[in-house]
């Protein structure tokens, strides 16, 4: 999959994706979005997961096809193993896990339609986040 730089925030340079409906029928459009932090060297205009040297993350449907990108088919290489992510804080809008294996953090946005904090099962598995475009993986949380 191929991310280019589609503006900046925060200290960070954002790069998106859009993504490929398929044949699942979702009101809205796909992205998934890499940050890398600005003062990092000759970062490229684009690139795939693996050039950007990225520091988080996030799936995500929005409402309007908010950036020109060409939608590309999301596939997701798992390692056999498919690891669990463990609820360490909920809250009313999200709902933090961490990952000891792979050193992630995971936030995993609530529904603000359903009213409670409980969305989601105290461990979950990381496919299951990734899958759920309503995530935000943090590398190496501080």
């Amino acid at each position: 999959m191929k991310f280019t730089r589609v503006g900046s925030k925060g200290g960070y340079y954002i790069y998106g994706a859009g993504i490929s409906n398929g044949n699942i029928n979702i009101t809205g459009n796909k992205y998934v979005f890499v940050y890398v932090k600005m003062y990092m060297p000759d970062v490229p205009q684009s690139g795939s997961i693996y050039e950007l040297p990225w520091s988080s993350v996030s799936t995500r449907i929005l409402k309007v096809e908010s950036y020109p990108l060409k939608k590309q088919v999301f596939k997701l290489v798992m390692p056999t193993l498919d690891p669990i992510c463990e609820l360490i804080e909920r809250h009313e809008h999200d709902s933090i896990y961490h990952q000891q294996e792979l050193d992630i953090e995971i936030t995993m946005l609530h529904d603000p339609k359903k009213k409670t904090k409980y969305q989601y099962y105290n461990k979950i598995r990381l496919l299951h986040v990734i899958e759920s475009f309503k995530c935000i993986i943090q590398a190496n949380p501080e």
